[in-house]
């Protein structure tokens, strides 16, 4: 009885941590959702019909939402938004559940912390909501960990593990460090080689050859315009303040250090090993753009684990469970709401969010006035050129010249970074109907802090055969002159 209420009141604490942060709001969902749509209209898993370009990092969460949209056939947008929240929000209840599982069968005498923080983790509210595969990912490590810890069948772990390599395209990067770990170092080894080496690498090897065969690369295009020259400073700011964020600024440090250093619960090895191997692709990569660490969010069971094993490890030193009440609960609470509400107001978001919640409050409304006026005006044949990939021209219903690269194979592969690369002749030889451009108003005239904008609104030829057709507040829609 007591063991049911407290795992009623995590998931009620996390469906309320999900609501406050409900209206959430990113672009990049709906380049997913534009690629489901495509595949359900029996175009392939394209983003504009007949270019192959792997502009998507989630091929899992593209099938899945693929499965709504043969359902709602692209005729609501905003709809196809909704789902994406409502399933993040069961993969987040799915990702507590399956880790408060694991830690009551693996360690029936110790508190269940791993689960209590994830439920009370903001970070991870705020990603439960935020439209992408981030939680998706999170439930199959989950699963990966309760495989491994709670005398499950054997081939669950290997087949999370095949399913994590196609979620994110940096997964497969810790294919070699599990099959090392499960080979040579688990204690108890799977006689089933074979098996388990088709179930965690099956899936990647099969997403591979379809990907060399229809998009014609080894890499998606996503890493072409993401990548550049290692950047393990950057990398290190972002794992820097990531941590803050997700442990609630700094206050469970304590416990990560503890559990990493002389932690002792079932499934730690795998747990450091993957986070080890994961930390190094974040600090090489330089990191993500993206607030509230989402990179840490996809691995977020594993740091559960080893946070809940530094738990463990004071409440034997204090020997007492009251620890967690005493001390570690204050903790949380003292670094939880401050971290809070600096994602609050990062984002602008009202913290009696069911005062302004209604159907579009999670998208930003100029945007979608912007993807309204071309789905009046345009044709499905017409392009965009802009970075603004997202909302607006699937909205819209337009055609996209990608400015930052992730549909564009041949800005993707310009030296640098996204956002900081960009080819002016090729995007206005290319002739796109419209061209949408960010900035603000001033003395000076229109100012944007991304590149392409800057570029064009000093290019001669943009000037010459562009004109004004449509503005809602810092959004600046051109037409080409000879299309009026």
């Amino acid at each position: 009885m007591y063991s049911r209420l407290a795992l009623m009141a995590l998931l009620f604490a996390l469906l309320i941590g999900a609501t406050i942060f409900i209206n959430f709001n990113l672009d990049d969902p709906f380049i997913t959702f534009r690629y489901a749509d495509n595949i359900a209209l029996g175009e392939g898993p394209v983003y504009n019909p007949g270019e192959r370009v792997e502009g998507y990092s989630n091929p899992t969460w593209v099938l899945i939402m693929t499965l709504f949209s043969l359902v709602l056939k692209g005729q609501h947008p905003l709809a196809m938004l909704w789902i994406a929240k409502a399933l993040g929000i069961l993969a987040a209840a799915g990702t507590v559940l399956l880790v408060y599982f694991a830690e009551r069968r693996a360690i029936p005498d110790r508190l269940p912390f791993a689960s209590i923080f994830l439920a009370l983790n903001p970070c991870f509210w705020v990603w439960s909501v935020g439209g992408l595969e981030t939680s998706f990912s999170s439930l199959l490590f989950a699963l990966l960990l309760y495989g491994e810890v709670a005398g499950a069948v054997s081939w669950i772990s290997p087949l999370a593990m095949g399913l994590i390599a196609v979620t994110r395209p940096e997964m497969p990067f810790l294919l070699p460090f599990y099959f090392i770990w499960r080979r040579y170092l688990k204690k108890n080894r799977s006689p089933f080689i074979v098996r388990d080496f088709l179930l965690a690498a099956g899936p990647f090897i099969a997403y591979l050859l379809f990907r060399l065969s229809f998009f014609g690369d080894l890499l998606p295009n996503t890493y072409y315009a993401k990548a550049s020259s290692l950047d393990i400073v950057g990398g290190a700011q972002y794992l820097f303040v990531s941590i803050a964020w997700f442990t609630m600024l700094f206050s469970m440090v304590p416990l990560l250090l503890t559990g990493l250093i002389a932690g002792r619960r079932p499934g730690r090895q795998i747990s450091l090993i993957l986070l080890g191997a994961y930390t190094v692709f974040i600090v090489a990569s330089g990191g993500d753009w993206m607030p509230a660490a989402r990179f840490l969010i996809h691995v977020a069971p594993l740091i559960a684990w080893v946070i809940a094993d530094g738990l463990d490890r004071f409440a034997r030193l204090f020997r007492s469970r009251y620890v967690i009440l005493f001390i570690v609960f204050p903790l949380m609470i003292i670094g939880g709401f401050p971290a809070a509400q600096r994602i609050h107001a990062q984002f602008g978001i009202s913290p009696w969010v069911w005062e302004r919640l209604s159907w579009e409050s999670p998208v930003y409304s100029h945007y979608l006035q912007m993807g309204e006026w071309l789905l009046r005006n345009a044709s499905r044949e017409d392009y965009l050129a802009t970075g603004e990939a997202g909302l607006i021209p699937y909205v819209g219903q337009v055609r996209l010249v990608d400015c930052f690269g992730l549909m564009d194979k041949h800005i993707a592969r310009l030296p640098g970074k996204i956002h900081y690369k960009f080819d002016e002749s090729y995007v206005l030889a290319r002739r796109p109907r419209y061209i949408l451009l960010l900035g603000e108003i001033s003395e000076d005239g229109l100012k944007s802090r991304f590149l392409y904008c800057r570029v064009l609104l000093r290019s001669p030829s943009f000037t010459r055969d562009y004109t004004l057709a449509y503005n809602v507040r810092d959004l600046w829609l051109f037409k080409r002159k000879d299309t009026q």
